[in-house]
């Protein structure tokens, strides 16, 4: 299984490289969630209230 995460927000890590490593991810089983206004760090701060609602 893979997941992929990413803030639309995020000024370090380019959106379209996230979406070209699920795309060559080998796994059938895997998924690609991009969540909106969020910045680089998805687990601190703001951004996890924004995961969490």
């Amino acid at each position: 299984m893979s997941i992929v995460l990413h803030g639309d927000a995020d000024a370090v890590t380019d959106l379209e490289v996230s979406k070209e490593l699920f795309e060559k991810a080998k796994s059938e089983d895997k998924s690609l969630k991009v969540y909106g206004g969020v910045w680089h760090s998805l687990f601190s701060g703001e951004a996890m209230l924004k995961l969490l609602w």
